[in-house]
């Protein structure tokens, strides 16, 4: 599982409406992750983003950016 770092870090760049379809979480949450540094997410919610990004390689990035649109 990847740390909460490396979440915040990976959302930088992702779309965070496709990011929320992809995982079932709200939107705000996975914002309040990337934005707040005093986040504490649940192991359920660090668990569905580390899976998304980990599992998700390059065709994710590229659906996320909006890539090909």
């Amino acid at each position: 599982m990847m740390t909460l770092h490396t979440i915040r870090q990976a959302l930088k760049d992702r779309r965070l409406d496709k990011v929320a379809a992809a995982t079932g979480l709200h939107p705000n949450t996975i914002r309040d992750i990337r934005d707040n540094e005093d986040a504490n997410p649940t192991w359920r919610v660090l668990s569905a983003l580390s899976e998304y990004l980990e599992g998700g390689g390059a065709a994710a990035a590229e659906r996320d950016s909006g890539a090909g649109q």
